[in-house]
């Protein structure tokens, strides 16, 4: 594209009106997402997430590795339920723009330190924000500009704002055309392998089951039928891409806002399907649309020559290809480190949902998940067995948890199990609470995920407090490998090491034990994904289990 193309491409159209509808679209955004926030107050956010996880990331780098003080959160909660109105009705509508953003940013990012992976329901909205970040907001459909009216400032020509509009469609258009990328064309796949329905059906498995939460009823027949989950896994490729194509027709308001308008199917649809109701991201269609070319208005004065082009172009260009590099895991493949070893939110790979969760030789396909028991003998069987539900949709990833954070997590677990406001029942009645490594089965003969083998992490009991299992391979030489055995919850000795495929098929193994380490054939262990390790107590022959991967070296 040459310099002329560019210029016409980021400042080839009128977009005064279109600045401005953006600016309230925002507000309306932000305003819903403290509708449906968790951010009460410093105290709650302390009771509701594993303060011992924090580890910051994005900005709250910037103010080193501990949690930020009550005061400043609690301040950035109460300026975060300010701004948003501010910049709906445009009162300092420039200062409002970038303090929206700081605040929600900050509270956002708060949160996201609890954890390892973080969500991704606000990424969006931060990323299109980044990209309107330097817009002329305010000069219509604002309090300000009447103010300005009021004082008689009448003939001042208006900044046009179609580049900053542009850029953050530009945000908008790459979250989903990334989430499309590591779907169809990426993620250690056949290109378009994603949409095959068994493995579409296993996603949906991996969304509810696999979290704790029921399959909905209007997806059992979906479910139950490969020719529905087949046609939902390529429609889901094809609204994630659509918007991608708008970028390319700017100078055609109706197709630009057609391809836009699969933004809007696509979210549906992952409210419908996916229970993830992300509905706050609605608004921003706003970025799609030539406001200026179908309200037929042009700036009332007029609109000033662009200058600093170049600084804008810059700027759109360089977050463009920032976004890339993390959205296109380009810094994973180069340096080795992707966006949560940066911890660069806002900015994700948006790699969710994108694996292959199908066996490719027809095998059964498994995956690792979490479980939770608990022993509360006050309680009965459907009263614990809700509350393991609720634990596990809470903390569903603690398998995949180092030992420090999964020490937090069980800390958490324990606060929560025994808060009568949270649970609904007794406080102190949980006397134990067990975190489990399992293995799903996606089994196609059978209309749920099965629990294949499971094996303890962590226990939290009411007596002797909190303690972890672990174990690791670590290769010794080329005939014999060592796995290790930390004393844990019952410092036994190992009994028996089991091997077993992802499938389930499994094979106990030979082992020879010095001091707390076993050593097996390395030969035979390559054979296996997982470790099934029994240690049992030779003074009354009670037994514990570890699960392990065999690749955890």
């Amino acid at each position: 594209m040459t310099t002329t193309g560019m210029k016409g491409y980021w400042f080839g159209r009128p977009g005064v009106w279109s600045t401005d509808i953006c600016r309230i679209a925002l507000a309306v955004v932000y305003l819903l997402m403290n509708l449906r926030n968790d951010l009460g107050s410093a105290e709650q956010i302390r009771a509701a997430y594993p303060v011992a996880n924090y580890e910051p990331d994005g900005i709250l780098m910037l103010l080193g590795p501990v949690m930020p003080s009550d005061h400043l959160i609690d301040a950035m909660i109460l300026l975060s339920r300010i701004f948003p109105w501010l910049l709906l009705f445009g009162f300092f509508s420039r200062t409002s723009l970038w303090l929206t953003l700081i605040t929600h940013l900050f509270l956002r990012t708060l949160i996201e330190s609890f954890s390892t992976n973080w969500s991704h329901g606000f990424n969006v909205v931060f990323l299109a924000h980044l990209g309107f970040l330097f817009a002329p907001v305010g000069q219509v459909l604002s309090a300000d500009s009447l103010i300005r009216r009021w004082r008689g400032d009448l003939g001042t020509p208006m900044r046009n704002g179609w580049w900053a509009v542009l850029l953050g469609q530009w945000n908008v258009a790459l979250m989903f055309f990334s989430a499309f990328y590591w779907k169809a064309l990426y993620n250690d796949k056949p290109p378009f392998s994603w949409a095959h329905w068994e493995n579409m059906r296993n996603h949906l498995f991996s969304r509810y089951e696999w979290t704790g939460d029921p399959v909905p009823s209007h997806l059992e027949a979906v479910i139950a039928s490969p020719l529905l989950c087949g046609l939902l896994g390529a429609a889901n490729l094809i609204f994630q891409c659509l918007p991608f194509l708008s970028l390319f027709f700017v100078h055609r308001p109706k197709l630009r806002l057609l391809f836009g308008l699969a933004f809007i199917v696509e979210e549906i649809g992952l409210t419908v399907v996916m229970g993830l109701a992300d509905l706050h991201w609605l608004p921003l269609i706003a970025f799609f649309v030539d406001w200026d070319h179908f309200l037929k208005r042009s700036a009332d004065r007029g609109t000033l020559p662009e200058t600093r082009t170049g600084l804008k172009m810059g700027y759109a260009l360089g977050l463009i290809g920032l976004y890339l590099l993390f959205s296109l895991n380009v810094f994973g493949v180069t340096i080795g480190k992707n966006v949560f070893d940066l911890r660069a939110y806002p900015f994700s790979e948006f790699n969710m949902y994108s694996a292959r969760l199908r066996d490719p030789e027809g095998e059964v396909f498994g995956m690792e998940g979490t479980t939770f028991t608990i022993e509360a003998p006050t309680l009965s069987s459907s009263a614990r067995s809700d509350l393991e539900k609720k634990l596990k949709r809470r903390f569903y990833a603690a398998h995949s948890m180092g030992q420090q954070e999964l020490l937090g997590t069980l800390d958490q677990a324990r606060m929560m199990a025994n808060d009568s406001s949270w649970t609904g029942l007794p406080a102190g009645v949980v006397q134990t609470i067990s975190i489990h490594k399992a293995l799903f089965l996606f089994r196609t003969d059978t209309a749920h995920l099965a629990i294949g083998q499971q094996g303890l992490l962590a226990r939290w009991d009411a007596r002797s407090g909190s303690c972890l299992n672990w174990s690791s391979v670590m290769s010794q030489d080329e005939r014999e490998a060592r796995i290790r055995i930390e004393p844990g919850c019952g410092a036994f000795p190992v009994s028996q090491i089991t091997g077993f495929h992802r499938h389930g098929a499994e094979q106990v193994l030979d082992h020879r034990i010095i001091g707390t380490d076993a050593y097996v054939d390395a030969a035979v262990l390559n054979d296996y994904r997982y470790l099934l390790i029994t240690l049992q107590d030779p003074s009354d022959g009670s037994k514990m289990q570890l699960m392990m991967r065999t690749d955890d070296r």
